[in-house]
């Protein structure tokens, strides 16, 4: 099934991701979670950073908080750094974790690192006992 993303791409329509780095209505907050911190923390960069630049790379469009100085400083950094191939996996799989639906608007499952969608192997009948 296509994701949102990809729907979004094939219409050629723009995506916005609106509260990227807010865990509501999720429980993972995002800007605390330990792979988020280790990908930040590989690139010198901030978890909020990461994650917009995340968005950025599907294809999304971001809208961050410009609170103050330094907000709209590490906001200006996004466009230096980009995460490597297994990163965007990884955070793909957090996406994916932490997704509360369950309907077609969902993300593609291309990146179930936590492989919380793989079926279990069949069991040949005679290997049951």
């Amino acid at each position: 099934a296509m994701g949102i993303l990809e729907w979004a791409k094939s219409h050629g329509a723009a995506l916005v991701g609106y509260s990227t780095i807010n865990s509501w209505p999720h429980i993972l907050p995002p800007l605390q979670d330990p792979h988020v911190l280790a990908v930040a923390h590989a690139h010198g960069r901030t978890s909020s950073q990461v994650l917009h630049r995340w968005a950025l790379q599907h294809g999304a469009a971001v809208i961050p908080k410009a609170s103050s100085r330094e907000r709209i400083r590490e906001n200006s950094m996004l466009f230096d750094f980009e995460l490597g191939q297994s990163e965007m996996a990884l955070l793909d799989g957090l996406a994916t974790l932490s997704e509360s639906t369950h309907d077609e608007l969902r993300l593609a499952r291309g990146n179930d690192v936590f492989r919380l969608y793989r079926q279990a192997p069949a069991v040949p009948a005679q290997q049951v006992s």
